[in-house]
């Protein structure tokens, strides 16, 4: 059972929780989930979206578990008006079993919200007990962030794409990898949408997700950038100006010839997919054609790969301190030398252009 912490020491300050969910059960089991904890109380619940905007205004939480299926203002419509007008940490709890809703979750991260994570089945109690840790891990680290305000304003800006074009004769036999964690989802469309519509080398990313999410990540970028985004499929070959994801479940690597090799071996360090494995991958076979990109995310995976590829004498870039919304893995990449700079997240994409 989800069991109450043996630390004898209290914070001095809780973390202060609004829940945003229509069903009396999903209430019930957060509720009790935070009041276990030490470290964290319940400021208030709000059953639909018009709520949640009035509440995270008079409340004030430290944070916002959001969910996407809300009646009179769904959980994305709210999460606007939240990062506009009161911006506060949100963590989307979601389902990932319907598309629309899926969808709804991405473009609440494309406004503001930080992270996502799923409600999966509630039947027994070791499944709530393992959707109680997960959730209480993520409440403890988002909290934290600094958020931003997003003003309704600059909603026509989200998804527009470059115009920029790309000289024919720069095209070669390179390849870009990235790896990203928490706050990734938004980092990679940044990144995305700052490459020109005829890049011609193929970009394989990493990226730590919840189980099931993938494709909605997928769909999501997709319709939002333009760019040509795909799944990672084992045996095929990577295609210039193709853009892959990291499958669930699967390490990715790319081969000499380049082609897509999906290993099925455990975890490394905590991770499968695993950032390290494929820029690895990258530094063996492209060398100094390789080109490595670590974006925000907590602990330090890729930063191994990274060094690699920069041994190998390809070049490596992480995302700054500023824009990232986990200081974690840029930090260990640049402060081990396997990160030869840093930058904002929206100038990426224009570095790795200048770098090819």
């Amino acid at each position: 059972m989800f069991s109450k912490s043996s630390d004898s020491h209290k914070p001095d300050k809780k973390i202060r929780v609004l829940i945003v969910e229509d069903s009396p059960l999903i209430c019930k089991i957060l509720t009790k989930i935070f009041n276990t904890d030490e470290e964290i109380e319940v400021a208030g619940i709000a059953n639909d979206g018009k709520k949640a905007v009035e509440y995270a205004m008079s409340l004030k939480p430290d944070i916002i578990t959001m969910d996407i299926n809300l009646p009179i203002m769904n959980g994305f419509e709210a999460t606007k008006k939240i990062m506009a007008y009161a911006p506060t940490p949100i963590l989307i709890v979601s389902s990932s079993l319907y598309t629309v809703e899926m969808n709804l979750a991405f473009k609440a991260i494309s406004f503001g919200a930080l992270d996502v994570v799923e409600k999966g089945p509630m039947e027994t109690q070791d499944n709530i007990d393992k959707f109680g840790k997960t959730i209480v891990e993520k409440i403890k680290l988002l909290s934290k962030v600094k958020v931003i305000t997003h003003p309704e304003a600059k909603i026509a800006d989200i998804g527009l794409r470059t115009t920029k074009t790309f000289k024919e004769e720069l095209a070669g036999n390179k390849i870009v990898g990235i790896v990203s964690s928490t706050g990734g989802p938004k980092a990679l469309l940044d990144v995305i949408t700052g490459l020109p519509d005829d890049f011609k080398f193929p970009v394989v990313i990493v990226q730590h997700i919840v189980p099931g999410f993938t494709s909605g990540l997928i769909d999501w970028l997709q319709s939002e950038s333009g760019k040509k985004i795909s799944l990672a499929s084992g045996g095929s070959v990577v295609q210039p100006g193709q853009i892959y994801i990291a499958p669930e479940n699967y390490h990715t690597q790319i081969l000499h010839d380049g082609r897509i090799h999906l290993l099925a071996t455990p975890p490394y360090q905590g991770h499968k997919p695993s950032g390290n494995i494929l820029l690895r991958s990258l530094a063996d076979s492209y060398g100094p054609n390789s080109i490595g990109v670590i974006l925000t995310g907590m602990g330090s995976d890729g930063c191994e790969g990274l060094m690699e590829i920069r041994r190998k004498g390809g070049r490596t870039l992480a995302q700054d301190e500023v824009t990232s919304i986990v200081y974690g893995m840029p930090k260990v990449a640049f402060e081990t030398g396997a990160a030869e700079k840093i930058f904002p997240i929206e100038k990426i994409g224009q570095e790795i252009i200048k770098l090819i």
